[in-house]
């Protein structure tokens, strides 16, 4: 049997629960579900910038418009650079846009890029990414900087240099770990400048590394001649000058020599105390040191104790002294004075009697209960351990 297609108006009656449903669905989602969102832009123009962004960013962009314009005219009186093109900035609407208009591939991560073909900052507003924030003002200074490098100059200049003042006009020199750079300069980690002339690492560590060190080779130029002669190198480079001429006419030096005295510079600025105690070096010999530094102490406290006990324990002649002090003669005598036997008197040995009308005098508490003097008549000496009692002071006009 040959099967017959349905008339047209029962396919029609098949799905038009389906087609309902779609139709109630666009008029429920605002311009629609199925067709993407698109605003107004607009442009804001003044000599040598030109700034464009969307309807729900207007807020922020008249907030960034005066700063943007204050912050290109002092890269460019810093950098002594002033050139006639006019620098676009972008403010992308979404990440989606902001993706979109880099040519080529970005770092996930990037909120800001210069495009030097299109002489063009393009910008993420930090609405793109929820929480989203970072110093929207800060990056646009940098990529400021880039702009102005890249129109004055024309020729390609090296990365490292590009990077590196571009943070030093930022004012972005705070991340800089010198005392991580020190160290891998005396273990020789440090990453060539010849090798970062046309771009950087593209693994996260190699590349905070590569970026570190053009910030901090900048800051040795420009802590060897100033401003003065960072502008001298990048007049010398518009003019098309040999790069290594250029460097040895302003610096004395061509830039292998530079780098090698940086390297020096970097090595001699911390001492070994100080390149230990850096947070990379801690973070393998911190359980260690914290576990040398307790022995120490517990040897220490031990040692204490034992010289306060040694301190505190009679000597053998205090030892000996105390005993003659007890009996009233020598170890082993066990009473009577000395040459007389034991419960013997030596009529010798007894004081003279006093006179008549005169009473003896009264032994005194110390010489009945072994006193302050030995049999000898020789000071003794207490035990540590051990005091007299004090005799308590009678008041004035008592008898």
């Amino acid at each position: 049997m040959t099967r017959l297609r349905p008339p047209p108006h029962s396919r029609l009656r098949r799905h038009f629960p389906l087609v309902v449903a779609l139709a109630c669905l666009g008029l429920l989602v605002p311009g629609g579900a199925l067709r993407a969102e698109t605003s107004p832009t607009h442009t804001l123009r003044a000599e040598g910038l030109e700034f464009t962004f969307t309807a729900p960013d207007a807020a922020l962009a008249e907030r960034l418009w005066p700063l943007m314009q204050a912050d290109l005219a002092a890269v460019r009186s810093r950098l002594r650079l002033f050139p006639a093109d006019t620098l676009r900035v972008v403010l992308a609407p979404t990440l989606a846009d902001f993706r979109a208009a880099i040519p080529g591939s970005a770092p996930g991560n990037a909120v800001g890029l210069y495009v030097p073909g299109e002489r063009t900052v393009y910008l993420r507003a930090p609405r793109t990414e929820a929480g989203g924030r970072w110093d929207l003002r800060g990056v646009l200074r940098h990529e400021l900087a880039h702009g102005v490098l890249d129109r004055a100059i024309g020729e390609p200049m090296p990365l490292w240099l590009h990077e590196g003042l571009a943070l030093l006009l930022a004012d972005e020199l705070d991340f800089l770990d010198e005392a991580g750079l020190a160290t891998r300069a005396m273990a020789g980690g440090l990453i060539p400048l010849p090798r970062l002339l046309r771009r950087f690492p593209t693994e996260p560590e190699r590349q905070e590394q590569a970026y570190a060190q053009a910030a901090s080779f900048v800051r040795f130029l420009l802590a060897r001649e100033g401003m003065g002669g960072l502008t001298a190198l990048l007049h010398g480079l518009a003019r098309g000058d040999d790069p290594w001429q250029v460097f040895a006419a302003v610096y004395g030096a061509d830039l292998t020599e530079l780098e090698a005295a940086w390297h020096k510079e970097l090595a001699s600025r911390f001492s070994w105390w100080s390149l230990v105690t850096t947070t990379t070096v801690l973070g393998g010999l911190g359980a260690p040191l914290l576990v040398l530094a307790w022995l120490r102490r517990t040897l220490e406290q031990r040692r204490r104790l034992r010289q306060m006990a040694a301190e505190e324990s009679p000597t053998a002649e205090e030892a000996a002294d105390g005993v003659t002090a007890r009996t009233g003669g020598p170890p082993g005598a066990e009473s009577g004075p000395e040459g007389a036997p034991n419960g013997t008197r030596n009529p010798a040995a007894d004081p003279p009697s006093p006179p008549h009308g005169d009473s003896p005098p009264s032994p005194s508490p110390g010489a009945r209960s072994g006193g302050e003097s030995s049999a000898h008549g020789k000071p003794r000496s207490f035990p540590r351990r051990w005091r007299p009692p004090r005799t308590p002071r009678r008041p004035p006009g008592t008898p």
